[in-house]
Formats: C-alpha cells, structure tokens, sequence
C-alpha cells in the first residue's frame, strides 16, 4: 500500500475556500426534473471544459455500443499507448440519474496512463426512467462483456472495478453479482443504503453539493413503490449484503460528506469478512470534493492511483 497523503494545514485552507465557493452554488437536486435536468446541464458543461485536456493527454478514446446478457449497453474506452497491465471498469455518478460516462474522461485517462491499463467507463439508463433494478442488470451486462472480451481487447484478464457515489453504489453491487469476476475496487464515497442512512437523514439543510432536504425523497424516487424494508434488500442496498468473497478496496470519502458513516461502515464490515478493506478518510472535505481544482483532491486521487497499481503491480509478479 503506498503512503498515505499527508494533507498540510495550506491544503485545508485551500479547501476550506473552495467550501465556501461552494456554498454559493445551488445543491444538487434530484427530486424534481427541472432538477435532474439542471444537474446534467452541469455535468456537460464540467465535460467541455476539460475536453481540451483529455485530448492533450495522449489516451485514444473511443465509444462502443456492444451486447451482453440480452442488452445493449454503450461503453467509453480509454486506452494509455503501450502494452496494458488489465482493464479497470468504471461507473459514474451523477445520483443515478444525471451525467454519462464520458463525465468521466479525465480522471479515466489519468488513471488510465498512471497505471498502464486500460478502463471501460459503462452508461447505464437513467432514474427514475429506468428502473434501478434494470440500472443494475446493464451495469453487470457491462461486467460480463468485460470478463469475456478481454483478453482479446486489452490483452488481460485482470478486472478491477470503481465509481464515485451512485457509481460506487453501482460498483459494489455488480461485485455483488459477479463476485469472482473482479480483483480489485476503488470506491469513493458511495451510497449503500437505499432507504436512506441515518447520516443523510441527519444532514443539515446546508450540506454541500448534495441537497439535504429533498435528498430522502430522491431516494423514493430511484425505488417507488417500495418500503423501507425492501430498500435495504442485499440485491439494491450493499449495507445489509454478505460481503465474503470479495476482492481488496480502498474507499475514500470525506469527513464533510453526510455519507461518510456509509463508507465506514461498509469498509468495516468488508474489512471483517475479508480482512482486505483499506480507507482514506480526507478531512473536511464534502461530497464529490476531489472534482474541486484543489491540492486535497489532487493528493487524494494520486494516492488512489498509486494504490491501484501497487495492485496491477503485485498482480504481474
């Protein structure tokens, strides 16, 4: 495992103006769809800003719409130049209903180039259109293609897999799925309980990035018709699931992020039925942080970097 960042009291003070940037910038809401909308109009103009950048990066980059489990599913492949050490599959976020795997293109690329593999980025339908149940049968159409192709696409058979927030919802539960398929996750500040944590119950009105008081009822809204008790199903809910068997993760999150009892409370419970759970806890930081131009963010997905490739590391050995 590499060092953990050492995070200075000059990065906290950077973060902590950025916060207060950020407390001048509506939440993301996902209640209504002016909302959702709203929200997506965000993520693509994030997109375009950095589309120079991805393309100074030296990665190919291509688009695939491709068939598994009965499904067409669209994938965005990021490729470094050289000969690849394994594949990484990611899932976006965006609160299962906002964003597009291509939100996803820089840190995929830098990914990509820091640990030599490629990685797959999966679109999913969007909530509440698409029901989450079948927002789960694509993610692990996507993970089946990967596990048949490739070797012949990428030269491995080496599988890992991540998102941040919804994705890594998403993530945890395709494993979940398919448990021997992957070898690796790297999970940043996910949702695991689809009733509703008691940490995002209690958030307080001005949490920021997510918007506290309609956040609940997003919830309702990605899983209508059901109770609470169905909500906490293994199938939808990683809070309540068996965790044997699965594979190392690192899960990061922020001490600011009213999900943050959701990520340490997960990593336990796998750390225990697996005894391979690391975490990375980033003081002061809210939801989504390490998409802030700060060095907090920078420090923190350097360091999740380095620690998937000591894996792709021990794993060629």
């Amino acid at each position: 495992m590499p060092p953990l960042p050492a995070f200075t009291n000059d990065d906290r003070a950077e973060l902590s103006r950025a916060c207060r940037w950020l407390h001048r910038m509506p939440r993301a809401r996902m209640k209504t769809a002016f909302g959702r909308k709203m929200s997506h109009a965000a993520v693509l103009a994030f997109r375009a800003f950095h589309a120079p950048r991805v393309r100074r990066m030296g990665v190919e980059i291509e688009t695939r719409s491709v068939v598994a489990l009965g499904r067409r599913i669209t994938l965005r492949i990021v490729r470094p130049p050289g000969k690849l050490r394994g594949v990484h599959l990611d899932f976006h976020g965006g609160g299962w209903c906002t964003g597009n795997a291509r939100m996803d293109d820089v840190p995929n690329a830098e990914l990509a180039i820091a640990c030599n593999i490629a990685v797959v980025a999966a679109d999913y339908g969007p909530a509440p259109r698409t029901p989450v149940t079948d927002i789960l049968a694509e993610c692990e159409a996507a993970a089946v293609w990967l596990a048949e192709n490739a070797k012949r696409e990428f030269g491995s058979t080496r599988m890992t897999i991540g998102g941040e927030s919804a994705g890594a919802h998403l993530a945890v539960c395709t494993m979940l799925r398919r448990r021997l398929l992957f070898h690796a996750a790297l999970l940043y500040y996910g949702v695991y309980d689809l009733s509703g944590s008691e940490g995002l119950r209690a958030a307080p009105r001005d949490t920021l990035v997510i918007h506290a008081p309609t956040a609940l009822s997003s919830l309702r809204q990605l899983t209508p018709r059901m109770t609470d008790a169905e909500r906490r199903a293994p199938s939808i809910s990683p809070a309540f699931a068996d965790l044997s068997g699965l594979p190392p993760a690192l899960f990061i999150a922020g001490t600011a992020d009213p999900l943050l009892a959701e990520t340490e409370n997960l990593r336990a419970r796998w750390k225990e039925a697996n005894g391979n759970a690391d975490i990375l806890l980033v003081p002061d930081a809210p939801h989504a942080f390490n998409r802030l131009p700060v060095e907090i963010a920078r420090k923190t997905d350097a360091y999740a970097r380095a620690w998937l490739s000591d894996y792709f590391s021990a794993a060629s050995q």
